[in-house]
C-alpha cells in the first residue's frame, strides 16, 4: 500500500462479510499508506438485487463515516465502472495539483527569500565599495 495514490474498497453486495470487512480494510490502510492516500467505497454486484444483502444506503453510511466517496457498481452490467475509477482519478489528480501548488508556493516563497537575502548583501558590498572609494 505504501506509495499508492488511490485505494478501491470493494465489497460484494450479496455478501454481508465483505462489507464487514471493510473497517479492518480501512484499519491496514492507515497503517500501512499515506495518509493522504484518496480511496474509494464501492458496492459491486449492484445488478444482483434480488440476492442483495447490503443495502445502499448501508454503504453510503459507510463511506460518510470513513469521510470516501461511494458508489455501486456492476462489473457485469459495466453500471458505474468507469465513473468509479474517474471518481478516483480525480481525486487523485486534485489532490496532486493542490501538493505540487503548495510546493510551488513554498518554492517561491524560498526563492523570493533567497533573492532579498541576496539584495541585502550586494547593498552592503556596495555601501562598503563606496565608503572606500569616497575615503
Amino acid at each position: 500500500m505504501r506509495g499508492s495514490e488511490g485505494i478501491l474498497l470493494v465489497y460484494d453486495v450479496t455478501d454481508r462479510n465483505s462489507f464487514e470487512s471493510i473497517s479492518s480494510w480501512m484499519e491496514q490502510i492507515s497503517q500501512h499508506a499515506d495518509s493522504s492516500v484518496n480511496k474509494i467505497l464501492i458496492g459491486n454486484k449492484c445488478d444482483l438485487e434480488a440476492q442483495r444483502a447490503v443495502s445502499t444506503e448501508e454503504g453510503k453510511k459507510l463511506a460518510e463515516k470513513f469521510g470516501i466517496p461511494f458508489a455501486e457498481t456492476s462489473a457485469q452490467t459495466n453500471t458505474n465502472v468507469d465513473e468509479a475509477f474517474m471518481t478516483l482519478a480525480e481525486a487523485v489528480v486534485k489532490r496532486k495539483t493542490e501538493e505540487a501548488g503548495a510546493l510551488d508556493y513554498k518554492a517561491e516563497k524560498a526563492e523570493t527569500v533567497k533573492i532579498s537575502s541576496s539584495d541585502k548583501a550586494e547593498d552592503r558590498k556596495s555601501t562598503r565599495l563606496n565608503s572606500s572609494h569616497s575615503k
